[in-house]
């Protein structure tokens, strides 16, 4: 993650001119890795799909540069309960990051950091919120599906992995530094991809179940009323 004050706003920036979203830091989304059937605690790695997998949690950026992984938890362990353990939320709830915001889907908790849509989009600028963090958001999607596809034993195309859950994480965590590497070349390295191995996860959004605390909704509406981005005066609707 960017860890001064000028990164942060060179982020937030590119967010803003490249998808219209603002005072944005990063995209935030698990995808699962399929693992050969562990032979200790073998339940604890089933995931939703009833497969044996580990989920991994990205966050990344507007041009689909990796931020942040964790590559440490079985398949069973949703993706907002990740994060609500992981050092990355604990750097947001301490204002490391300042005013600025991720975006998730419905699998995790809304918070003052973490935008998730209006459930439902009553206004015209609540609609106009969730049109733009639909499309915005869709950034770690390409970004997982660009990794996988550029390395292959991480899809599910490329069948099982037939290592240990431990290696596994080993492995992802080694991928996602080599797709961080292919974007020092002028074009991102896309050249070497087909782009028919750019494989978008279609996962179904998890609704959490836990109602976020009414503090955070009133947190997403001030946001949404502070940005013009959100007004259909901005659009001259």
């Amino acid at each position: 993650m960017p860890n001064t004050p000028e990164a942060m706003q060179d982020v937030a920036e590119e967010f803003e001119a490249m998808y219209g979203f603002p005072q944005l830091l990063g995209c935030i989304d698990g995808t699962l890795v399929k693992i050969q059937t562990p032979t200790q605690d073998e339940h604890i790695f089933v995931d939703r799909k009833g497969n044996h997998s580990i989920n991994c949690q990205i966050i990344c950026d507007s041009h689909m540069r990796i931020l942040d992984v964790v590559a440490r938890w079985p398949g069973s362990v949703h993706d907002g309960g990740i994060f609500e353990v992981s050092q990355m939320k604990h750097r947001f709830d301490n204002h490391v990051f300042g005013d600025y915001k991720l975006l998730g889907d419905s699998g995790y908790r809304l918070s003052r950091y973490l935008l998730t849509i209006y459930r439902p989009a009553i206004t015209a600028s609540q609609q106009i919120y969730n049109q733009l963090h639909k499309s915005t958001r869709c950034v770690v999607e390409r970004c997982v599906g660009l990794l996988k596809g550029r390395w292959r034993c991480l899809h599910s195309t490329g069948g099982n992995l037939i290592y240990t859950p431990g290696k596994v994480c080993r492995m992802f965590l080694a991928c996602s530094i080599l797709h961080n590497i292919c974007f020092m070349t002028e074009d991102g390295g896309l050249e070497d991809i087909d782009e028919d191995l750019i494989i978008i996860d279609d996962v179904d959004e998890q609704v959490n179940n836990a109602l976020p605390a009414g503090v955070a909704h009133d947190l997403r509406n001030n946001f949404l009323n502070a940005h013009p981005a959100f007004h259909p005066a901005f659009y001259n609707l």
